[in-house]
């Protein structure tokens, strides 16, 4: 199959004869031979003039197989992420990632993810996410770029990551300064947020935890179509969250 597909992206820009076709895909004329049948057999190619061509079934059917093999490519690549990912609430084409970065963790680093999250976040002007969890470090982070630097934050939180950053005397004392910024907005979403999605300047990280609340991976990306779809996906968890109230504002 793959032999034929080469074939075929060799016509695709112009036409060639079987001489010209052996010597660029370094294969016997033998071989080129049965190909070139079988592809007119399913009139994916044509004679004319002297040299094969694709038809035009035959160019946008090349072009489909290539799509596809980008994208199993991508799923492969992207495989220590889909192990953790809830991919039945997780609706973004995989196509959109082919460029993605993925950071994991490993034994050596396994807080690569989060560091990553950390770094890229702390450069940014404007941070919007869904926070399935968060720890102090991160909080801290969080209180530095937006109390110290001048950072705007719009987080929407699960209800169980709410009643730890009022309860928890460490993490409501930095909240509480945060909000007071006025650089600050949080929301709490009564539901599961299946996996932290953060959206910055120009990036959009995805990063999911194993059951332990260990980050895993994080992918990142600029892609067009990754932003647009990580717009809709944070603005319909803010629609449905409600105002987070903190207790020690005064």
């Amino acid at each position: 199959m793959e032999r034929r597909i080469d074939v075929l992206d060799r016509l695709l820009d112009d036409g060639r004869d079987k001489r010209e076709l052996v010597g660029s895909l370094d294969c016997s004329r033998s071989t080129v031979d049965r190909a070139v049948r079988e592809l007119e057999s399913y009139d994916l190619v044509e004679y004319a003039e002297g040299e094969y061509r694709p038809t035009t079934f035959g160019r946008l059917a090349v072009e489909e197989y290539r799509r596809f093999e980008r994208r199993v490519e991508t799923l492969e690549r992207l495989k220590p992420a889909l192990e953790w990912l809830p991919v039945e609430e997780f609706d973004l084409d995989f196509g959109t990632l082919t460029d993605s970065k993925l950071v994991v963790s490993t034994p050596d680093d396994p807080y690569a993810p989060a560091n990553h999250h950390a770094d890229v976040a702390s450069q940014a002007e404007n941070f919007r996410a869904l926070l399935p969890a968060v720890g102090l470090n991160q909080l801290e982070a969080g209180r530095e770029a937006a109390v110290e630097g001048d950072q705007r934050q719009r987080i929407v939180v699960e209800r169980d990551v709410a009643e730890r950053l009022r309860e928890r005397p460490h993490y409501a004392d930095r909240i509480a300064e945060m909000l007071r910024s006025g650089r600050v907005e949080m929301w709490v979403y009564d539901g599961s947020i299946p996996y932290f999605l953060g959206l910055y300047d120009e990036l959009v990280h995805v990063g999911v935890e194993d059951e332990d609340g260990m980050p895993r991976a994080l992918i990142e990306t600029d892609a067009e179509a990754v932003r647009e779809w990580a717009e809709s996906v944070y603005d319909e968890y803010r629609r449905a969250a409600r105002k987070f109230e903190s207790e020690r504002l005064a």
